[in-house]
Parts: structure tokens; sequence; C-alpha cells
């Protein structure tokens, strides 16, 4: 067996402040540790994985790993009360494979690409620690106990050390065999070795510690999503009219088996379009009679608790009233008060338009009003 991949994920996480082991954290709908999983996965030259975890939870990472088919994983193992011990756990249960060189990586990395890894593999050589790492770009600073500036460090000589680190297997187990021997720390498993390569990282390449860094990930990790919506409602004299969820004094309002407020109609469908997860027919249908006559505020609030469970975010909503007749603007400002309320959204990310068709087609006879809608949502 040629490269080995040992994967860290038995920290505690308790800089994160969240209460459980950060790699377990769902970002943007999986845990962060099966985020590199899948990129060592994919790659070729990778023939195996090993994956060392907290004691109590080998079970809900070996249930992870099955999931998400990262078939090339080929043991979970318990780590230790260090990083350092955890890894030299992990060398230990490669002994059996003997590969010739292992790659080990923080599963708090989660945005580690194919081409760093392939970078560290070309460049692993006997001796040699050969590790990723991007240069400072920051003004540097050394300061005293007081905080007071000592002096300006060059940032053109300083680098952020990232994983995955290689090694020669046999190399890197001896040196953390010493190292154990002779209750030698260090931080990092290039250390052990007096000759360190340098390959290019990527910048993207974090690692979760703080809650600054776990909410940059999981900006990182949002997907821009876009779904439109579009409805019709004809006019009828036994009706209300209601719109956005405001009551319009008008001689006529739309007929519908909910109360047809075509304005709400629309812009659920484009954020369940935005998901794909089917349309307003689909989840509340009219030939079911618990709809009948039911507020679109409420059906509003159901569709968001559908986005919630998704974990999904609304970032923008924009529709356009297709109406000959009544006039709009005086109550546009009511619509989306009512639709950040019940979207628990703010009201500059809802837009309300109002136009007529310049009284063609069956909008331009009063027949009836129309919306186009569009949300976007990030996930």
């Amino acid at each position: 067996m040629n490269n080995v991949v040992i994967v860290l994920a038995a920290g505690q996480g308790t800089r994160l402040g969240l209460g459980k082991n950060k790699v377990l954290l769902p970002l943007s709908g999986q845990p962060i540790l099966v985020y590199s999983l899948k990129t060592f996965q994919n790659i070729e030259a990778i023939d195996a994985i090993v994956i060392v975890a907290q004691a109590k939870e080998i079970n809900s990472v070996k249930k992870m790993v099955a999931e998400y088919k990262l078939t090339k994983v080929v043991t979970v193992i318990a780590g230790g009360k260090t990083r350092q011990e955890s890894v030299y756990q992990g060398l230990l249960a490669l002994k059996t494979l003997s590969p010739t060189k292992v790659l080990i990586h923080d599963g708090a990395r989660p945005f580690v690409t194919e081409e760093v890894i392939k970078r560290v593999i070309d460049n692993t050589q006997p001796e040699t620690a050969v590790f990723c790492a991007v240069n400072m770009v920051d003004s540097l600073r050394e300061v005293d106990e007081a905080k007071q500036v000592v002096a300006t460090v060059p940032r053109e000589k300083i680098y952020a050390v990232q994983t995955p680190q290689g090694f020669i297997y046999r190399e890197i187990l001896t040196k953390h065999q010493t190292a154990k021997d002779n209750n030698i720390t260090v931080t990092d498993d290039a250390q052990l070795f007096k000759e360190q390569v340098i390959v290019e990282g990527d910048y993207k390449n974090l690692k979760v510690t703080t809650k600054q860094d776990w909410e940059l990930v999981t900006a990182m990790s949002r997907r821009t999503r876009v779904g439109q919506g579009f409805d019709v409602h004809q006019f009828s004299s036994a009706r209300h009219l209601v719109l956005g969820g405001v009551t319009i004094p008008y001689n006529y309002g739309l007929l519908g088996h909910s109360d047809a407020d075509v304005v709400l109609h629309a812009i659920m469908d484009a954020l369940l379009g935005s998901l794909a997860l089917g349309d307003i027919g689909d989840h509340f249908p009219d030939t079911d009679n618990a709809y009948k006559d039911i507020s679109s505020r409420e059906l509003l609030r159901r569709v968001k608790n559908l986005l919630d469970l998704q974990g999904a975010q609304i970032e923008n909503i924009d529709a356009t009233i297709l109406a000959e007749a009544p006039k709009i603007a005086p109550y546009k400002e009511q619509m989306i008060a009512n639709i950040a309320f019940d979207l628990n959204l703010q009201r500059e990310k809802i837009s309300i338009k109002a136009t007529t068709t310049e009284k063609l087609g069956f909008v331009g006879r009063k027949e009836g009003i129309a919306v186009l809608a569009m949300a976007t949502v990030s996930i």
C-alpha cells in the first residue's frame, strides 16, 4: 500500500465553546469531518484512510462513514488525550497495512483541496517532513508582556503551517516512538524532523478552532440557490381581496381554495423551488379541506419551517404584482411588514413591486391578478 491518510477527529473543541466535538458539527448539511474525508476519498493516489476519534464517538463516526459511503476508511480507532498521542495511535493502527507514505490531517480543516494534497504526496521524501503552508499577508509585530511593540517581524519569512503533512511511514512511526519514550512534546508532527519542506498551501484551508473560525467556514460553505414562483387567481365577487396578508378594499376578491393570496402563493412557490421542494400544491393541496379558506400567512410560516429544516437562509425575495386594479402602492409597505414578520426576515430583503399590463390580456381586462416572484436562499 503506497499512500495512507490519518485524519484526526478526537479533539474536544473547547475553544469553540459549542459543547460538542467540532468535527461532528453540521456544516451546510453535513459534518465538518465529511468534507476532508470526501476529498481524500476522491483522490486515486490515496489507498486508505484511518480516522482517530474520541472513544465515545467511534460508533457515531462509523455510522457517518457508512452513510456517506466513505469506502476508503479502513478503521476508526480511539485517540489519546493529546493530539500527539492520537497521531501515535493512528500510526500504530497502520502497522498491518505497512504503507510507504502517510499523510496526517486535522479533521477540523474541511476545505483542504485535492491540489494541496497531491503536492504534499508528490514531495514526500525520506528523512524529511513535508507540509503545506501559506505566507502571512498581515503586518506582524512582536510585543512584550505589557503588549508594547518591541519589533516588527518581516512577514516575508513567516508561514502559517497547515495540514496535511507528509512522511515516510516507518520514519514518522520511529520518530513518534522516540518522542514517547523520551517525553518529547511537539505541536505538530513535522517538528520531529530536522529537514522540513514547505509546499504551497491554500488560504481557504482553515482550521476551525474559535467561534470566528466557525462563522467564517459557515459562510464559505454556503451555496446560493434561486427559485421562481408564478401564480394567477381570477376575481370573484364572493371573496375579500387579500394580497400579501393585507385585506384591501375592493369590489372583488380572488377565487381560490385558501384565502387566494396570490402574492404569498407566488412567494411560497419561489421559496420551495429554490430547494427543489415541489410547490404549494404538493404541500397544501386544494383537495384537502384542512386548507379551506386558510390564511396564506399560516402557509407561508409552514414553508419557512420547511426551509429551516434544510438549514436554508433566505437572502432575498422580489415579487411583482400584475394588476390593472386596484392600486397596490398604498399597501406595499404593510405587505412587506407581514412577510418579514412571518419569515423572520429583515424588511430590506423583501421587494414588492406592482405594474399593469397596459390593458392587455386577462389582467388588462380586470379578470384577475398575477404575481411573479423570485427568491434567493443560501444553504
